[in-house]
């Protein structure tokens, strides 16, 4: 999978749910009512990686609005799934 992806399976393996929607909301990455998730940017990620001490990754690959935000919260959901 892409870059997305793995950075959110990261996450599950580092934070709960709670915690993760917390870093989410600190981080602005969440509307007003702190539930619904804004769209990433790449410079989104280099943050998301130091919070997870994970190497940064290259892609060449043009995302469309709201496909890092998926490919995030897939790779996040999938390892919920299989625990």
């Amino acid at each position: 999978m892409n870059k997305w992806y793995r950075l959110g399976q990261e996450f599950n393996k580092k934070f709960t749910k709670e915690q993760f929607f917390e870093i989410l909301r600190n981080n602005n990455y969440t509307n007003a009512l702190g539930c619904i998730g804004k769209d990433f940017k790449e410079k989104d990620y280099k943050k998301l990686c130091k919070i997870v001490d994970l190497p940064e990754e290259t892609e060449e690959i043009h995302y469309s609005y709201g496909e890092r935000k998926y490919y995030f919260y897939q790779g996040y959901d999938k390892r919920s799934v299989e625990k």
